[in-house]
């Protein structure tokens, strides 16, 4: 996502593993479907009803894996007929300068310690809805509900660092604006690396959630 939510413990976003959510129709002639972000149900609604059906006292829900040193690079691509213009790419909404993703050729995101990935494994999402599928109308429509999806996946981040490459060169007027970020003193600091690349770096402690996944709710049932 481009702009990172905070999501320290307790939190809305912290919680949207387990939930359900809207889905979002995207892509030429809306083919290819993303979870939203903002709660649809009760949040954690999943381990709610899966941990009611009994047996599985023992099990570990939620699983999580070290994401320390992970670095991912990505081609920025814009939809044609999309206003492109947004805040730089990985920035807290505290710390954001204005871009145009229509001249953004790619981006490198290093994360840093503290940076984690929660999951819920597959293979117990698909035994929990066999279970659910057999009493159906013990349950509410959002669970098995062909607009919703139940969020399998977060990922959480710490001292983030991303870096953007320009197809020109970055303007006096964003250099202007990213040095007075770095003067607020919060934690978050943009450098220059080169005339057509530039660089955030989050420290300020926070934990942000930076990625999710879902599933289709409907798709669980094999209807």
């Amino acid at each position: 996502m481009r702009v990172p939510q905070e999501a320290g413990t307790g939190s809305a976003p912290r919680r949207l593993l387990g939930s359900y959510v809207d889905e979002i129709d995207y892509g030429l002639f809306s083919t290819r479907e993303a979870p939203g972000i903002d709660h649809a149900w009760d949040p954690e609604y999943f381990f709610h009803i899966a941990k009611a059906l009994g047996g599985n006292d023992n099990r570990d829900w939620v699983l999580e894996t070290a994401l320390h040193n992970v670095t991912q690079e990505y081609k920025i691509e814009t939809k044609a007929g999309m206003d492109a213009k947004g805040s730089y790419p990985g920035a807290p909404v505290s710390a954001g300068v204005e871009v145009d993703y229509e001249r953004l050729r790619r981006a490198k995101i290093t994360l840093g310690a503290g940076s984690k990935k929660y999951y819920i494994p597959r293979g117990y999402i698909s035994e929990a809805y066999r279970a659910f599928a057999e009493q159906s109308d013990s349950y509410p429509s959002v669970v098995f509900d062909d607009d919703h999806m139940l969020i399998d996946q977060i990922v959480i981040v710490q001292n983030l660092a991303l870096e953007v490459e320009s197809k020109s060169e970055f303007g006096a007027a964003f250099e202007a604006k990213a040095e007075n970020v770095n003067n607020l003193g919060i934690g978050v600091k943009y450098t220059r690396t080169s005339e057509r690349k530039y660089q955030i770096e989050i420290t300020d402690g926070k934990e942000y959630l930076f990625g999710l996944s879902g599933v289709q709710a409907d798709k669980m049932t094999g209807d």
